[in-house]
């Protein structure tokens, strides 16, 4: 009894499941017919309508397959023709009146002729309504940096023009007013012992220079920043690369390049993986950064950082210039003679050289470490105590000495103690006796080297101090 009981509950509940969708059926029709046909609420409304619609079949199917209450006298269910009756009733009342064309036939709104009139769309595939179109004034886009793209701004910020450096001597006043009175406008003014002349136009640069040489002046040529070349490091080839297969691949990719030489490890004489290319500054010269294979192999290309040592001439052993532009007398850093270096006669090493510059023994002219060698410091903007927000900040109060002597201190680590110097200077000491006494051990040592165990190593010390 308890079974039919169950079952008698399931049948109850699915009817009503069906009246509760079928009020939803309703409620959307009556949605349907207050919304513009096409509009995407519309077939939103139209896609429930069908997904409730296939529901209420699959209950009514379920209520079928349960045929009759198994409680005999039940009067809570209604029969499967009175089930039916209220279906098509309820689908006849609640079908809204849609205008067709005149000869079109009027179809009753049953759940079948429902699926096969309405289709659901997607929204890709969904019109939308015409909009009229509305005239706009087009918005003006531009970009400020798309001139970057073809003309790159050069690194050098500051522009020299061209201008010679003339080395003054007994009445140079006669020579500077023949100059004066040929070129007009030409400005003279010193600059670092040299007399500055700043030609008016490159033809009258050219003709000074000409005056310059039959005269047999001494003179260095300054060269404008655009007529610097750009000195860029090449990495990513091997140091035995063919140079002129690394200037055709360049020049292929429209750079113009005046010189290319492989960089060297002076101190461990030997040479670099990287080569030192000067490109002239010719249409896009800084996409040369840009180039990421040269010869079927990747490699980079990256500025050159210049040392913080001035430049010195091999011509005059001068500094500040390069002998391309050194028109002065030859001095050879070994004699002192007036001949090039190259063409010196001493072939041989010096054992004690003197320096040409400084006058000290012990080094030539041309040792980055000469005193007399310019040594090119930046300024700093560092001050000791302060931090960076309080250097550049402008009415701040300065720190008492006291304050900045505490900080300075406790920044610094303790020194070790003396007792402990004392004592590794004492081991050392009786290291060095004890290898005095047994000589041998230093060779041990490097056959050790080669000992594939303990005990190898072992019998080679104990050989050396038996053959003592």
């Amino acid at each position: 009894m308890e079974d039919f009981l169950y079952i008698c509950n399931d049948i109850q509940e699915t009817e009503e499941l069906v009246k509760s969708i079928e009020k939803r059926i309703a409620q959307g029709l009556k949605k349907t017919e207050e919304l513009p046909q096409g509009s995407s609420e519309y077939i939103s409304a139209r896609a429930d309508i069908v997904r409730y619609q296939e529901n209420r079949a699959a209950h009514i199917r379920f209520l079928k397959r349960m045929e009759k209450c198994p409680i005999p006298g039940c009067n809570k269910h209604l029969t499967l023709e009175e089930e039916s009756d209220a279906e098509s009733g309820m689908d006849e009342d609640c079908t809204p009146s849609v205008e067709k064309p005149e000869g079109a036939s009027t179809l009753p709104a049953t759940t079948e002729k429902m699926e096969i009139e309405f289709q659901i769309v997607p929204p890709k595939k969904a019109a939308r309504w015409p909009r009229t179109a509305v005239a706009t004034t087009p918005n003006s886009v531009a970009n400020r940096f798309g001139k970057l793209e073809d003309h790159p701004a050069p690194r050098e910020t500051k522009e020299f023009p061209a201008t010679i450096n003339l080395k003054p001597r007994e009445n140079y006043s006669v020579l500077l007013k023949e100059i004066s009175e040929k070129f007009p406008g030409t400005t003279n003014k010193f600059l670092y012992g040299y007399i500055n002349i700043t030609a008016t136009s490159d033809e009258n640069r050219q003709q000074i220079i000409h005056l310059l040489t039959e005269k047999k002046e001494e003179f260095i040529l300054l060269e404008a920043t655009k007529d610097r070349p750009l000195k860029v490091v090449l990495k990513g080839l091997q140091s035995t690369t063919d140079t002129t297969a690394i200037v055709e691949d360049l020049r292929s990719k429209g750079f113009t390049i005046n010189r290319i030489s492989p960089m060297r490890n002076y101190k461990m004489r030997k040479p670099l993986d990287m080569f030192l290319i000067e490109a002239k500054k010719v249409g896009n010269y800084q996409n040369i950064y840009n180039v990421k294979e040269i010869g079927y192999v990747v490699v980079k290309i990256e500025p050159y950082r210049k040392k913080n040592k001035a430049t010195i001439c091999f011509n005059c052993s001068g500094f500040h210039h390069s002998a391309r532009n050194c028109h002065q007398k030859p001095r050879c850093i070994k004699c002192n003679e007036e001949h090039p270096t190259r063409e010196c006669k001493i072939i041989e090493k010096i054992e004690n050289p003197v320096c040409i510059n400084c006058g000290e023994k012990g080094h030539l002219a041309a040792w980055r470490g000469c005193k007399a060698l310019p040594v090119l410091r930046k300024t700093s903007l560092r001050q000791p105590g302060k931090s960076f927000a309080q250097a550049t900040s402008q009415g701040l109060r300065k720190d008492s000495p006291s304050t900045t002597h505490e900080k300075t201190g406790s920044s610094q680590e303790p020194l070790p103690a003396i007792s402990d110097i004392k004592e590794t200077l004492q081991a050392l000491k009786e290291l060095k006796e004890f290898l005095q006494e047994f000589p041998t051990l230093l060779e041990a040592a490097k056959k050790c080297k080669a000992a594939r165990s303990r005990e190898e190593k072992l019998l080679i010390v104990l050989e050396a101090l038996t053959d003592k």
